[in-house]
């Protein structure tokens, strides 16, 4: 079964910034210092480590910075993919990914 674009948006919106703020777990200054330094010369950053570690949570303080900082919180977009809403449901990353241009990122730049 094929899950819409405003499905998509939905499954996801209990870890993005749009409407509130998700909780963001014990604050890893350490961590997030060292991807914020990574991010100033690249755009993309991989986390990796055991599971339960706290990688999702560093994910959302970093995003969490980015938006104190004065970034829009539409312009983040945080993608769990443990998440069992999403299991079986997605090709690829493209039909999250259309999904938020088409939902969010319209709204912005309209």
């Amino acid at each position: 079964m094929l899950i819409s674009n405003e499905e998509f948006i939905s499954i996801l919106s209990y870890c993005n910034f749009r409407d509130k703020k998700p909780y963001t777990g014990i604050l890893r200054e350490f961590y997030i210092n060292k991807i914020l330094k990574i991010l100033n010369e690249i755009n993309i950053v991989t986390e990796s480590g055991l599971r339960r570690s706290g990688k999702s949570f560093i994910s959302l303080q970093v995003a969490l910075s980015f938006i104190n900082k004065g970034y829009n919180p539409e312009d983040k977009l945080i993608i769990n993919f443990d998440d069992k809403s999403l299991e079986n449901n997605i090709k690829n990353f493209d039909d999250i990914y259309n999904a938020y241009k088409k939902l969010i990122k319209k709204q912005i730049t309209t």
